[in-house]
């Protein structure tokens, strides 16, 4: 298991794994009924961007491989207990991003982005105390609101718009 992950810690070896499991799961979303009914265009993206995946995957996972038989991999992945605070921080983060995305399909574009940039402020900022989260609230509401006025009257964008509240 120590040989696993000191293999696991270099760079190119780890890059490969997980863009093989993202190619995967990428390919995996691709409907079966692609190549049916619709133009080149509709099925060139998702099939092409797994295949490309693939492709990177495979490279990466060569050169790691050739770096495990030569004896030379770097743990150029090994995490310090310094890091640790960063790696939560990316963390949080990715959770309030996928909190997003379902709360952009419930809620709506406005709604879901003043939630995340208020949660994201207020997380990021120092100093956690009513002043500083109802700051932040304010810089979020002021920030989608001069969006909504440069993309919605200069810029003609659409958003999406709720799926339950309709």
């Amino acid at each position: 298991m120590t040989k696993f992950i000191k293999f696991i810690q270099d760079s190119d070896l780890a890059t490969g794994i997980l863009l093989l499991i993202i190619a995967s799961i990428s390919y995996a979303g691709v409907d079966e009924g692609i190549w049916e009914g619709y133009g080149y265009i509709d099925w060139v993206f998702p099939i092409m961007s797994s295949f490309l995946l693939f492709f990177i995957s495979a490279v990466y996972l060569f050169v790691g491989s050739l770096k495990i038989m030569k004896g030379n991999t770097n743990n150029d992945l090994k995490i310090d207990k310094s890091e640790i605070s960063s790696i939560i921080n990316v963390v949080v983060y990715s959770i309030l991003l996928f909190v997003y995305l379902v709360l952009l399909y419930v809620f709506g574009f406005w709604f879901a982005s003043i939630l995340l940039l208020w949660s994201g402020i207020a997380y990021f900022k120092g100093e956690k105390n009513i002043a500083s989260i109802s700051k932040s609230l304010g810089i979020a509401l002021l920030t989608c609101l001069i969006a909504y006025v440069v993309f919605t009257y200069i810029f003609w964008v659409p958003f999406p718009e709720s799926r339950v509240f309709m």
